[in-house]
């Protein structure tokens, strides 16, 4: 905390008494980092944290040692995606894509979710005979109680 103390009275002091104001913090996650950040610059600075990418990387790798390695590839290149993005646009772009190649929700309506839980589980999307629907979804409500 004295270094990062020390560099904001140096700054103050080298350009004319300008404030140093900070915009964005790189840290692992650590508390004690972060609460001395908060406790130098937080007074008249609004900051965004950002985890040091080698970090996360060495996180993301430690988790999925147990994931089948066309699918740990799969997570580590939609990983490097998201952090070569070029603007805060194509980041949320490629979240939804990848969010939708999950096959998580994009809705939040409960109604839509089971609605499409129906057709890509159950009745495969394609038009069926009443007879054959109403089997299909007895076989839904036997599964989803």
């Amino acid at each position: 905390m004295a270094a990062l103390a020390e560099l904001r009275r140096v700054f103050t002091s080298v350009s004319g008494g300008r404030q140093l104001l900070v915009k964005f913090v790189m840290a692992d996650a650590e508390a004690a980092q972060q609460n001395a950040v908060t406790r130098v610059f937080g007074v008249d600075c609004e900051f965004v944290y950002l985890m040091c990418f080698y970090h996360v990387m060495a996180k993301v790798h430690e988790k999925l040692k147990d994931v089948p390695e066309y699918l740990s590839k799969q997570v580590m290149a939609d990983i490097y995606d998201l952090h070569c993005a070029d603007s805060q646009d194509v980041y949320d772009e490629q979240v939804q894509q990848i969010i939708t190649k999950c096959g998580y929700a994009t809705t939040n309506n409960p109604v839509e979710q089971f609605n499409r839980l129906i057709k890509r589980d159950y009745t495969l999307r394609p038009k069926h005979k009443i007879g054959a629907l109403f089997q299909l979804l007895a076989d839904c409500c036997g599964h989803q109680s």
